[in-house]
This record gives C-alpha cells, structure tokens and sequence, in this order.
C-alpha cells in the first residue's frame, strides 16, 4: 500500500498463435510452442539474448519499441498490453536474467523475457498517503477496540427470562 511499484524494463521474445482472422488456432499453438522452445534451448546452450532478440525483430518485422517494454507504475494505469502474469515474471527476474518459456493467454503468446533495468521503487511520500495512513490505523484502532469490548463484556441470563 506504501511502496511504489518497481520499474522493470523488459525486452520480450513472443510467438502468437492467432491465425489470421485473429482467432486462438491449436496448430499455430503448438508450431509457436515449438519455435520458442528451439530458441529458449539456444540460450540454454549459451547463445546471446541479445543476438536472438534482434533476428526475432527481423523475422517477425517488430520495432524495437514494441519488443521492450517498461513495467512501472505509470504504464500498468496506461499499458493495456501490461497482463499481470508478464509483470509478475519480470518482477521475479534479476537484471540480465531470462525467463523460462511462459504462455500468456490473454495476449494469445508464448513468450521468453530478460530484465534488462531494474528499479526498486521505493515508497510514496507521506503527503501523497497522508489519509489513507490515518483511514488505516482508525479502522486498526477501531477493531483492537471492539475487540476488546466484547471480550470484556459479559452476559448473563436469568430463569426469569429478565437480563
């Protein structure tokens, strides 16, 4: 609640497996699983990021704007092609370090990331959570209060049925 979200920037590597009409097709699904795989094996066998992340942009005719991405607290209010399962991934990255291969449904690809900038993002000013911080401990004090009430209070009963 009072820390401010990390700024992560990723470059990304994604096969789609919409067809045409832009429709999820089993076929393309399993021939992108595939080539994202071959690639992710290319890293594993110590072949550069960096290398396989260009050729990709040139195979698949990307800016280099759209294949890396800056996940902060302003672009996730902004950035709808921000999913939470890519920001939770390159939040768990250390820089340089590259994902395994992850299928992101929402965005209808499988994708391999390396964090290439990481920013912790440290917390918010007093000033800008000033009412929040009080709305908290009275909700805090409130309940420690009540608590305590009814754990003092006592009930008893009478056979005349008066209390």
């Amino acid at each position: 609640m009072f820390r401010k979200a990390n700024k992560v920037v990723v470059q990304k590597i994604a096969k789609t497996y919409l067809n045409g009409k832009g429709i999820v097709d089993d076929t393309l699904k399993l021939a992108a699983k595939q080539e994202i795989d071959k690639l992710r094996q290319r890293l594993e066998q110590g072949e550069d990021f960096e290398v396989i992340w260009q050729e990709w942009q040139q195979e698949e005719k990307i800016k280099k704007e759209e294949a890396q991405q800056e996940l902060s607290e302003a672009s996730l209010r902004t950035d709808l092609n921000v999913s939470p399962k890519l920001r939770d991934i390159a939040n768990l990255l250390k820089q340089d370090e590259v994902s395994q291969v992850f299928d992101e449904p929402t965005q209808n690809a499988f994708y391999i990331i390396r964090c290439i900038q990481k920013v912790a993002g440290g917390y918010k000013l007093l000033k800008d959570i000033k009412s929040d911080v009080e709305h908290q401990f009275e909700e805090t004090s409130y309940i420690s209060y009540m608590d305590k009430e009814v754990g003092n209070s006592q009930i008893n009963f009478s056979k005349d049925g008066n209390h």
